[in-house]
């Protein structure tokens, strides 16, 4: 939240870092979805992923031929796809099999849906901004920490590969894979306006929505409605439901997930479209549908490759539901493959179950400590009956519970939906529904083994599972409303869009929708000077700001992370000895959390101190979650407060900067 107001110099600024950042996630991958030839609802849901998929992809490239990440490289890598795939085409034609198929049409259903995108876009946009306050507030979350010191990684190293940004919490030259799509991104957008890292995340979030989910949620109602209005109809629906995005905005807060789950309407679309036949029209073009597959697999990786055991769980029933089909038609005429092509199936699925349990079973260590001892943290524990979360899922609460009332109108929509579906033969979109209710209950209602082993996969986050029954909802409530309009003989078409009209500014204020958005307040706002149990208050933040005119650049800066010091990075562009709240970190660095206070006793400690760098201290008795018993960890800072080798250089309320002026390691004795 602003601190003395927003001048209309920062909303100019602001609305420029958001102008801009709509482009980078539109321009790249606009050029590529018109080379693959889609068109219409296609080319407008895919091609935000697309630039993802170029981002992503150019952060790998660019580090590996060692050259700095921005958004040249972006634009060329973006160049040279178009360049391929037109080569492709050119390939194709010379040996009498031109690529003419495609994916769309442009026409007047176009143009609606185009509307439908901006509508729903605004109204995911507009609250979560005045949700935010201004633009250049900060998520004072635990994730928040992390990829905002992600962010500013990228821009000091102009290294965005998701192959090395784990070396924020992990020193060290080792390879070890992290997505940084996000990172890279909002990097795009501080290197193109000059915005603070804050306002250029901010910003991203809202492209993001905007031009991933809101036109992805768009056109998976549009294959799966298969009627006129339909992908206008998802596009405003898409910004109904509080449980996605703006929970992941709340929660984690979770970038990453939340850019991989609003890519996952795209790729359900893409699984509709291959599997269930006359879902799109007009015909599939099949390289279109296949290369936008591997581009679509490129984009959740480098958002964040979780998502794609969310995508298994919704898009196995239709699996499941077209290899019945095959099945049932080989059987009538060739009995003998068919049954040899089952068996087949029958193994793959059986090795696909093993190696999820043999993953949940090897990352949670169960051969030495029972699944009993592990995810029993915060989110992962069960905090209701199972019953009730069922009726949480179902009923669309926020994440807080039965506190205000759901949105009913959208609730009865998508359970509509979900009856319809069944009776147009579309029951895997209800199935995979129900999977996505039933494991977040599982998660959010129970404790026991089988909850866990069934939720592991997702560390038994309830709330990245509450965000998946959006993802589906989103279809079938678009199915719920054809349904109800389609009762009418006159008039349909109108009274579609007085129904979307109601229950969308039915779930925009209902009440759990506006408990969502203060969420998003708590997890944002600035609390006043000397509040307890937050990060950042008033004079900390305020202090930050101002902390590089104080600080020289390149200088280490040594504070306990959950004080708020880990922020220096994102916040004045001054890097922390500590990035984030946990980390893998070295000898030295350990040395210094425990035990700096001892400095100017103990020459191991100088020593240290001297081959880190450091040069200032800052300390602030206020921690994330109060007194957390991690953050003892770094106590050893916290005590050096005041020491005889500290000199005071600037406070703010709490808030002290200390300059490192008498630490000399002795010799060693002889």
């Amino acid at each position: 939240m602003p601190l003395q107001g927003v001048s209309m110099t920062d909303v100019l600024s602001q609305s420029a870092a958001v102008a801009v950042a709509l482009l980078v996630v539109a321009v790249p991958g606009s050029g590529i979805a018109a080379a693959l030839r889609l068109r219409g609802l296609w080319h407008l849901a895919a091609m935000g992923p697309l630039s993802i998929a170029a981002i992503g992809t150019t952060g790998v490239v660019a580090a590996w031929l060692r050259i700095p990440f921005g958004p040249i490289p972006v634009l060329v890598l973006a160049l040279v796809a178009v360049l391929v795939l037109r080569g492709l085409a050119w390939a194709l034609a010379r040996a009498g099999r031109p690529w003419t198929a495609g994916l769309g049409t442009w026409d007047r259903e176009t143009v609606l849906s185009g509307i439908a995108i901006a509508v729903g876009s605004l109204a995911i946009a507009v609250p979560a901004v005045a949700s935010l306050g201004t633009l250049d507030s900060v998520s004072q979350t635990y994730d928040g920490v992390f990829h905002l010191n992600a962010t500013a990684y990228v821009l000091d190293t102009g290294d965005a590969s998701s192959f090395h940004l784990y070396r924020v919490t992990h020193p060290g030259d080792d390879v070890e894979f992290y997505p940084a799509a996000w990172h890279a991104l909002t990097a795009l957008v501080s290197m193109l306006t000059g915005a603070s890292i804050p306002v250029a995340m901010n910003a991203a979030w809202i492209a993001t929505a905007s031009l991933v989910w809101t036109p992805g949620a768009a056109l998976l109602a549009a294959v799966v409605v298969r009627r006129r209005a339909a992908g206008a109809i998802g596009a405003v629906l898409a910004s109904c439901f509080a449980l996605f995005p703006l929970l992941m905005l709340a929660w984690g807060t979770l970038y990453p997930t939340g850019l991989a789950y609003a890519s996952l309407p795209l790729g359900l679309a893409l699984a509709a479209a291959l599997l269930s036949p006359g879902a799109a029209e007009p015909p599939v073009g099949r390289l279109t549908l296949w290369l936008m597959i591997a581009a679509w697999l490129a984009v959740e990786a480098f958002s964040h490759p979780r998502s794609l055991p969310s995508f298994a769980l919704l898009a196995g029933p239709l699996v499941l539901v077209r290899l019945g089909r095959l099945v049932a038609a080989g059987w009538r005429a060739r009995r003998g493959v068919t049954i040899a092509a089952l068996a087949a199936a029958v193994v793959a699925l059986a090795g696909i179950a093993a190696v999820g349990w043999w993953y949940v079973y090897r990352t949670y260590d169960v051969a030495n400590r029972p699944i009993s001892d592990h995810l029993n943290g915060g989110p992962a524990t069960a905090r209701q009956s199972i019953g009730e979360a069922l009726a949480q899922a179902v009923l669309l609460t926020s994440r807080s519970g039965f506190e205000a009332l759901p949105p009913v109108l959208l609730a009865a929509l998508v359970l509509l939906g979900a009856v319809v579906a069944v009776r147009r033969r579309q029951g895997w979109l209800t199935a995979s529904w129900v999977l996505a209710v039933v494991l977040f209950a599982l998660a959010s209602g129970s404790n026991s083994d089988l909850a866990k082993l069934a939720t592991g996969l997702w560390y038994k986050d309830q709330y990245r599972l509450l965000a998946l029954v959006a993802v589906v909802g989103v279809p079938l409530a678009a199915l719920g409303v054809h349904a109800l309009a389609s009762r009418l003989r006159r008039g349909r078409d109108l009274a579609s869009a007085g129904l979307t009209g109601a229950v969308a500014v039915s779930s925009w204020l209902a009440p759990a929708t506006l408990v969502e958005h203060g969420e998003v307040r708590g997890a944002f706002a600035i609390a006043p000077a000397g509040t307890p149990g937050v990060m950042l208050d008033e004079d900390e933040y305020r202090f930050l700001e101002q902390l590089d005119e104080l600080v020289p650049e390149g200088a280490v800066i040594a504070g306990n992370p959950w004080s708020g010091a880990a922020l220096t990075w994102a916040l004045a562009g001054r890097e922390p000895l500590f990035p984030h709240l946990t980390g893998e970190w070295t000898a030295d660095e350990l040395l210094v959390a425990s035990a700096l206070d001892r400095a100017a006793d103990d020459p191991e400690v100088c020593a240290a101190v001297q081959r880190l760098g450091i040069e200032h201290v800052l300390t602030d008795p206020g921690m994330l979650w109060g007194s957390p018993v991690e953050a003892e960890f770094y106590a050893g800072i916290d005590r050096a407060a005041g020491a005889p080798f500290l000199e005071e250089v600037a406070r703010a309320g709490d808030t002290v900067l200390w300059r490192v002026a008498d630490c000399e390691s002795p010799a060693a004795p002889g």
